[in-house]
């Protein structure tokens, strides 16, 4: 239990009961949310500039499976399971894309939280951010 299970479990449960929050706290919400992305990319550069200090090229580490994975991987899935969905084309389309998005630049933040090894964290998010400029483009026209 840590601190963002609890807030999805209480936004799952104000959702649900259809409480509305007072207007100080939407507002605290929303200026917070919009700090998040911002602070993150500040986060992933500073660890960026400590990857070009140290050694990146780690034979032992296998940076490749993570952006396969979600870059090729997991939109080919999405793609196969919506032929089996029944819904409007906008909205498997606004799915499909959604899936090829790069790995998100919260992950080397939890990554470093969590003690594990924040630098392959922050190197697969800048990695797979360059990756899906090509990877976009070709799974949309494999797919669509």
């Amino acid at each position: 239990m840590n601190i963002s299970t609890a807030s999805i479990v209480l936004g799952l449960l104000v959702a649900y009961y259809n409480l509305k929050p007072p207007v100080v706290i939407i507002q605290l919400t929303n200026q917070l949310a919009n700090l998040a992305a911002p602070l993150d990319m500040f986060y992933i550069g500073v660890l960026i500039m400590s990857l070009y200090r140290k050694k990146v090229h780690d034979p032992s580490q296998k940076i490749w499976i993570p952006i396969a994975v979600k870059l090729i991987i997991l939109p080919a899935c999405v793609a196969l399971m919506m032929n089996y969905v029944n819904l409007i084309l906008e909205i498997i389309q606004t799915v499909l894309i959604q899936s090829m998005m790069p790995t998100l630049t919260l992950a080397s933040i939890l990554i470093a939280k969590y003690s594990a090894d924040e630098d392959m964290g922050a190197f697969t998010t800048v990695l797979s951010t360059i990756f899906a400029l090509i990877t976009i483009p070709l799974m949309v026209y494999l797919i669509f």
